[in-house]
């Protein structure tokens, strides 16, 4: 008989929520190097070709609390599958669209179907993986998800030079088609034995309308202006939506999502410590590039090759700390790379202009190693607290929770990076971020990653504010509801 901590008769499980999750992820990245040639080709403006990126991040967000309880529904292999088939078609429309509306149009496709993907991962490894391997399995997730962050820009560089842009996203479909035949096969067909099997269609249609103006604002907030009129409304609306939302889902019993396990400080600190770290992250994962090429003189092709060191560092500390958190739990290894998240924000922020190299590449490991092993504790301390038929609808929330972290972190690291490069400003000012002496750039960095210091203190704190689940426990029974 198989030994209950190895991971051996789930390999091809694995693969295909591995390949899922990479292709997903990938499709953040291997876009971007290409928008400039689909700009070019359609002969259409940077600000329109952008949606491009921000179609496809908006869809996928925006759907994951609705796709995550009709997995529950449902079942997951029908939910799953789909995805795969809508990501698939979706993907193959890109890559033969001939207008730039026909290529939103279907980036919005093929969001909806990585939505559907992303919702139901960790759910899929919670309810077939054994628990005391659930660890290292939701590690090795996590490693296909910085696979295809990091290869992002080689591989989209690489078909846009060679091929064409068309084949950045004709590359998803032969994987595609191996990963939803692979789903076929290995994902559980049976479903959850449901409370309540009604899907809540109002609460799905303002849940999204609450994310994607709230994703909107975020991520477009600071080019509309804060406090002009579309940023402003759109904020009410998502503020109005969201209260409607929590009215709803107190007054039906088939609620969409349960807001009870809110309530519960073993499933609210770990999902707030991950937004924290998913926010420090992909703040300096934004700042970075300017940091090496104005500050430091490297050349965009160095850049991207330093840039693969941190994620080099999540594709080893996801597997190993998720084994460390079957053994011992996921208290102290959330603390410890919360901690190594904040010493290595803490060496950039001193670093400045002039700082040894060791240091940098020491700086982008304890980053890497401090997020690759955060969020596979992390998953496994959230996904403890729901009850069997919950599993989606919580995988779909702390996606969407870790989602909405990075959206934040973009924007509230170039405010503050741009604070602090103003107070070392001529009176005059700046037309041009080239214009800017590289000392004004250090002192606007130093600023961002002193801000992401003080924001891995919270999320240490996080770490610290929730129990220890016993190692191997099974899903819990969920808190009352709101």
């Amino acid at each position: 008989m198989t030994a209950p901590n190895t991971l051996k008769p789930y390999r091809l499980l694995l693969l295909t929520v591995g390949i899922a999750v990479f292709m997903s992820s990938l499709d953040v990245t291997i876009v971007n190097i290409s928008l400039p040639t689909i700009s070019h080709a359609f002969s259409v403006s940077t600000a329109t070709v952008s949606w491009v990126i921000m179609a496809y991040l908006l869809m996928m967000c925006s759907f994951l609390p609705a796709f995550g309880r009709l997995g529950d529904i449902r079942g997951y292999r029908l939910v799953f599958t789909a995805g795969y088939a809508v990501f698939v078609a979706g993907s193959l429309l890109c890559g033969f669209s001939s207008s730039i509306g026909m290529l939103i149009g279907s980036r919005i496709l093929q969001g909806i179907g990585a939505s559907m993907l992303a919702a139901l991962c960790s759910a899929i490894v919670m309810v077939s993986i054994p628990p005391s391997s659930r660890g290292k399995a939701l590690g090795i997730v996590a490693m296909f998800a910085s696979l295809g962050i990091a290869l992002g820009p080689a591989i989209g560089g690489f078909l846009t030079t060679y091929l064409s842009w068309h084949w950045v996203f004709f590359i998803n479909v032969p994987v595609g088609i191996i990963g939803f035949f692979i789903a076929l096969r290995t994902i559980p067909g049976a479903r959850p034995e449901a409370r309540e099997n009604r899907f809540d269609p109002l609460g799905a249609f303002l849940i999204f309308f609450v994310l994607l103006s709230l994703l909107y604002v975020l991520n477009q907030g600071h080019v509309a202006g804060w406090t002009s009129a579309v940023t402003v409304s759109l904020a009410g609306m998502a503020a109005t939506c969201f209260g409607v939302f929590i009215w709803w889902e107190r007054t039906i019993p088939y609620r969409l999502f349960n807001l009870g396990l809110f309530k519960n400080k073993d499933f609210l600190c770990p999902n707030v410590g991950a937004l924290f770290v998913m926010l420090v992250f992909s703040g300096a994962l934004f700042l970075f590039p300017f940091y090496f090429e104005m500050v430091r003189g490297l050349s965009t092709g160095m850049t991207g090759l330093v840039l693969t060191i941190p994620s080099a560092a999540i594709f080893i500390a996801g597997p190993l700390m998720g084994a460390v958190t079957d053994r011992i739990g996921s208290r102290i290894p959330c603390l410890i790379c919360a901690l190594l998240l904040g010493t290595g924000f803490f060496l950039f922020a001193r670093i400045g202009a002039a700082g040894g190299d060791a240091f940098i590449v020491l700086g982008l490991i304890l980053m890497g190693f401090g997020v690759g092993g955060f969020i596979p504790s992390s998953s496994v301390q959230i996904m403890r607290q729901a009850t069997g038929d919950e599993c989606g609808a919580v995988s779909s929330m702390m996606m969407t929770i870790r989602n909405m972290g990075s959206v934040m972190g973009v924007a509230i690291f170039e405010m503050i990076f741009m604070y602090g490069v103003t107070l070392h400003l001529p009176s005059g000012g700046v037309t041009s971020i080239k214009d800017i002496p590289v000392a004004a750039l250090v002192s606007g960095f130093s600023f961002a990653f002193m801000a992401g210091v003080v924001i891995c203190v919270f999320a240490v704190l996080m770490a610290l504010s929730a129990r220890e689940a016993s190692c191997g426990a099974d899903h819990r029974e969920g808190g009352g509801f709101l």
